[in-house]
């Protein structure tokens, strides 16, 4: 690219906005009961997993390191798998070798790899097979398709549902003025074929940029549990996504230009304030913060500045003047 091209490309980024997305209770409610399920879904769908991976040991592991907490499935690996060789020495390879034991009596069948196999978009992920070098990975990667495999027969009318004015959100954002460019694209430690099979439930086109924990678990460039949010290196990496869409290459240097163009045009939301927003604060872009539990009258949230709070999508169209 010449300069005078990429000197063109960067004044056009004054019509273009970025509007990036964390997915699970921010855009879907993902972690919310439904109809005749006793347990909340999705951490139901991790207990089922972790059964199968440990069985009668899988709630007291869970528990050992305080449940989920909002993490991407190979941090909670390495979570268990530290803390179980914290409280006792040798635990750790024990562990290893009952996973190991479980992955080729479970899931080596025909049947059941030919399901787990589609539970992630092909060439994503770890590799499916057992790794002896690499077996956290694998574990991850194991909890990873045992979880979907129980998630994605559940996607339907009732599961899950649009969070609270998000689809009205999404239609003004593609209802885009005459000479403006709105990018949309999902940044999550979810999956990308339950983001695609839900917004196909919910009858809207999927945004274009997808970054999900199955694009880190299959990148060779990056430490998988390091990118993990609140790392800006998530933001660079959606842009990239982006950037290929427009060009062949690009130098370092001229990426850096266009980050520092695009950061000002770039609004990122999440519900959580220390992950999603630390990833927004980290990155150098706007935050919008989405809690259903916030009151206005009270004014007991602060986004930080320049950031905003909101607690329906439809105010985020009023804010942002959509």
């Amino acid at each position: 690219m010449t300069k005078q091209d990429f000197k063109r490309f960067l004044i056009s980024l004054e019509k273009t906005m970025f509007f990036f997305f964390d997915f699970d209770n921010t855009v879907a409610h993902t972690f919310l009961h439904i109809p005749n399920e006793s347990d909340n879904i999705v951490v139901g769908a991790y207990g089922q997993a972790l059964n199968m991976i440990w069985e009668k040991d899988a709630f007291e592991l869970l528990h050992s390191v305080n449940g989920l907490k909002n993490r991407a499935p190979g941090e909670l690996i390495r979570a268990i798998l530290e803390q179980a060789e914290k409280e006792l020495p040798g635990s750790r390879q024990s562990l290893i070798t009952k996973a190991k034991a479980a992955f080729h009596d479970k899931f080596m069948g025909k049947p059941m790899n030919e399901r787990l196999s589609a539970c992630v978009a092909s060439g994503k992920g770890f590799p499916w097979i057992w790794d002896d070098k690499k077996p956290e990975q694998t574990i991850t990667e194991f909890l990873v398709r045992a979880k979907l495999n129980t998630l994605l027969v559940k996607i339907g009318e009732h599961y899950p549902t649009p969070c609270p004015g998000f689809v009205q959100f999404y239609q003004k954002l593609r209802c885009q003025e005459p000479g403006s460019y709105n990018v949309s694209g999902i940044i999550s430690s979810g999956h990308e074929v339950f983001i695609k099979q839900t917004f196909a439930a919910w009858k809207i086109k999927c945004p274009c940029l997808l970054l999900t924990d199955d694009d880190l678990r299959g990148s060779t460039k990056i430490d998988y549990v390091q990118a993990a949010k609140p790392n800006p290196i998530l933001v660079d990496m959606l842009y990239r996504i982006w950037l290929k869409s427009q060009f062949s290459s690009l130098a370092a240097r001229q990426f850096q230009e266009f980050k520092e163009v695009a950061k000002a045009r770039t609004i990122y939301f999440g519900d959580d304030l220390n992950k999603d927003g630390g990833l927004a604060k980290n990155a150098g872009v706007r935050f919008g913060y989405f809690n259903p539990n916030y009151d206005p009258e009270k004014g007991n949230e602060n986004a930080g500045s320049g950031n905003f709070v909101f607690y329906d999508w439809r105010q985020a169209i009023e804010i942002l003047d959509l």
